[in-house]
């Protein structure tokens, strides 16, 4: 990442945070005021410092030093513990909501535009926006905090050297300050590497430890826990050598980073103490100098860090910040809306779907109103493929319309049951609402009754029931069930289903397709066992050499040899 855009990165942050909280200004205004207040509170501690030490014409330079040392160090504390405070509960209780706001409704908006936006709609995208999401916060509370306070201290830090006869040093700070930063972010994340070796390192040895003594039984039923030993002592010492070079080598850097603040420091006191011999300042200006090199060089080092956490969550920012500025210039356009009546058939012409740039396939179908049309053919002929084609999780070649217009000008169609159907964290209600917000409890019992799950959820305690988020309430069969019955409660005309009942028994699998056609939706399903369909299905058998054929499950039987094979094979496809 480019240290040049964190800057753009900062001023698109601040603009996407006040268009969700317009009141974010007043905060940031009061924040800065309350920070400038408590840093110039302590710049002016310093300067009376200055003058009660320039009246002590006997004060020697050392009681100098001392004093001008713990004054500091306790009314610094002292500003924490109250100013501060107050800046820092500022920032928690306003700031950062908002910093949490911003990075929440940029999800939530995506969320709502799902089925316009044509980017971040794989699950696997949606996943690591997700896992992103604190990385984000972390970036804003960067901006506000961590990276605003060491500023300000640097630029009041500048003006007092300029106060008490050191301006020169108050230029000089900035190309030095600019050095350190550099030096500061290139060795930051080597430490940080160095750092995250020696904690593996740990962590696999006690992982060995853990394993081999779970095992010590298997040694001693062969008497050889003497070889045991012997081989725990070798693995131990081998990771005790690792253990210690990268330790070593991680504060040998980091060593290394604070050798420069020394050597300025050094370079600074000598210069004054040079001023002080030549009666061109006072003890008690060279005592403000000590506070506030030493406090500049603290900051430096603050800001260093800050602006190495700032780089590694640039990458989260930018994604939020991408799926932002799409949102908003979002309009919503007057779509069909398509209902189970309206809806007469879906076309797919030539219909052309790659993977890794191999075609696999050139597909042109026809569903009807209330048709089912079954799909099967062996792995990796693009069975899944064409059902993500269809909602939009596949990029595609051809033309999808429905009713002769193009998909894109009706509202969504579909009702999806993916392969990894599993229930959603809250009430049974719930996880059937999703299918259709305005089902009634009779229509739901009867979809749950349909998929022979009505029992089981009875016994549940219905359907307020809970179900946790990893759906551990249910078996797996029951959570396919689960997601078959939202489906068809779907207002939705056509149901994509992609192998419904690969975890049922053939039994219900049966009874289950013989109720999905007579349903009056149309319906594009993917089946695990091909002799569960039922008989006059028009089936769609797709081959892997981007062949395909459209028949009656009849036809196909008599007609077509692969698939007859694979039929009475009773294989699963």
């Amino acid at each position: 990442m480019k240290k040049e855009n964190i800057i753009i990165n900062i001023i698109n942050c601040y603009k996407a945070m006040s268009y969700f909280n317009p009141n974010l200004n007043r905060w940031i205004c009061l924040q800065t005021f309350i920070l400038i207040l408590s840093r110039s509170t302590v710049a002016f501690f310093s300067l009376a410092l200055s003058y009660f030490i320039n009246k002590k014409t006997s004060i020697t330079l050392l009681e100098t030093f001392t004093i001008s040392v713990i004054s500091f160090y306790i009314f610094n504390r002292m500003m924490e513990w109250f100013i501060s405070a107050i800046h820092r509960r500022l920032h928690t209780q306003f700031i950062l909501p908002s910093a949490f706001k911003f990075v929440d409704e940029i999800i939530f908006m995506m969320l709502r535009n799902h089925s316009i936006l044509k980017i971040d709609k794989n699950p696997v995208e949606l996943s690591t926006l997700l896992n992103k999401k604190n990385e984000a916060r972390g970036f804003l509370g960067f901006i506000f905090h961590h990276i605003s306070t060491p500023i300000f201290e640097l630029i009041i830090c500048a003006i007092m050297l300029s106060q008490i006869g050191f301006g020169w040093m108050g230029l000089f700070l900035i190309p030095v300050s600019l050095f350190y930063l550099v030096l500061t972010m290139t060795l930051i994340p080597k430490i940080k590497n160095k750092l995250m070796e020696v904690l593996k390192i740990s962590a696999r040895s006690s992982s060995v430890f853990s394993s081999t003594l779970e095992k010590s039984s298997l040694a001693a039923s062969f008497g050889t826990t003497e070889s045991l030993v012997d081989h725990l002592k070798e693995v131990t010492q081998k990771e005790t050598l690792e253990f210690k070079r990268s330790a070593l080598l991680s504060d040998s850097m980091e060593t290394l980073l604070n050798l420069p603040l020394a050597l300025f420091a050094c370079l600074f006191f000598y210069f004054g103490a040079i001023k002080v011999e030549a009666g061109l300042t006072t003890y008690g200006s060279f005592a403000v100098l000590i506070t506030v090199i030493m406090n500049s060089f603290v900051q430096l080092k603050n800001l260093a860090f800050a602006f190495e956490g700032l780089s590694s969550s640039l990458t989260a920012i930018e994604l939020h910040m991408e799926i932002f500025n799409k949102c908003k210039n979002i309009k919503l356009e007057n779509k069909e809306k398509l209902t189970i009546e309206t809806f007469k058939y879906l076309k797919l012409n030539n219909l052309r779907v790659f993977y890794d740039e191999k075609l696999l396939f050139d597909l042109t179908l026809s569903i009807s109103k209330g048709e089912k049309v079954f799909v099967v053919g062996s792995s990796g002929a693009g069975k899944t493929s064409l059902v993500k084609a269809l909602i939009g999780y596949k990029s595609y070649s051809g033309y999808i319309t429905i009713n002769d217009a193009p998909i894109d000008l009706m509202t969504y169609p579909f009702a999806w049951m993916p392969q990894e159907y599993q229930a959603i964290g809250g009430t049974v209600r719930f996880n059937l609402s999703l299918g259709n917000s305005s089902a009634t409890d009779e229509q739901m019992l009867t979809a749950l009754e349909k998929v022979n799950l009505a029992k089981k959820v009875a016994n549940m305690g219905g359907l307020e029931a809970s179900l946790d988020y990893q759906g551990n309430n249910l078996s797996g069969g029951e959570n396919q069930r689960l997601s078959l019955a939202r489906c068809m409660l779907s207002d939705n005309p056509i149901m994509l289903l992609d192998e419904p009942s690969s975890a049922l028994d053939m039994n219900l699998e049966k009874e289950i397709f013989n109720y999905l056609v007579n349903m009056d939706k149309s319906a594009l399903i993917i089946v695990h066992r091909l002799n569960a369909i039922p008989a006059k299905s028009k089936v769609l058998f797709m081959k892997n050499n981007q062949e395909y054929k459209v028949d009656s499950l009849e036809n196909l039987i008599s007609n077509d040899d692969d698939f007859k094979s694979l039929y009475f094979a009773h294989d699963d496809v």
